[in-house]
């Protein structure tokens, strides 16, 4: 077996861990998204940071929270549709909460990044786990 596939059967076997660093992540996003920049140029120095920022951030917070709902039931569609959906709304909520916080905006695309992460992780989880 390959060790993805053994660690992603672990989380689903121990779904707490996945609960705990889905929320973490969810978390360190929310804090993140909270900070003020100094007004100017975004991703200064690194083209495209912001970028791969929001797209990897969102990757592994939607992987984890896919493991913890789904648990390994990746017959379940509504399941599978509900956990992207959720990762969605808090990509959505994650941008308006940035629209109060000074320097900070509200970017439609920084949610179309999100997306795509998140729907990159998916499909990757669920070709992981049709393996």
């Amino acid at each position: 077996m390959h060790l993805k596939y053994c660690m992603i059967k672990w989380f689903e076997r121990h779904s707490f861990f996945a609960w705990f660093m889905a929320l973490g992540m969810a978390i360190f996003i929310f804090y993140i998204s909270g900070l003020t920049f100094e007004a100017g140029v975004p991703g200064k120095g690194i083209p495209y940071k912001s970028y791969m920022y929001h797209f990897t951030i969102f990757a592994i917070f939607s992987f984890f929270l896919l493991i913890a709902i789904i648990r390994g039931k990746i017959d379940n569609r509504y399941l599978v549709l509900f956990a992207i959906l959720l990762a969605l709304a808090y990509s959505i909520t994650d941008e308006i909460h940035q629209f109060f916080v000074p320097n900070r905006f509200c970017s439609y695309t920084d949610i179309i990044t999100n997306s795509v992460g998140i729907l990159a992780s998916s499909v990757f989880y669920l070709i992981l786990r049709k393996k």
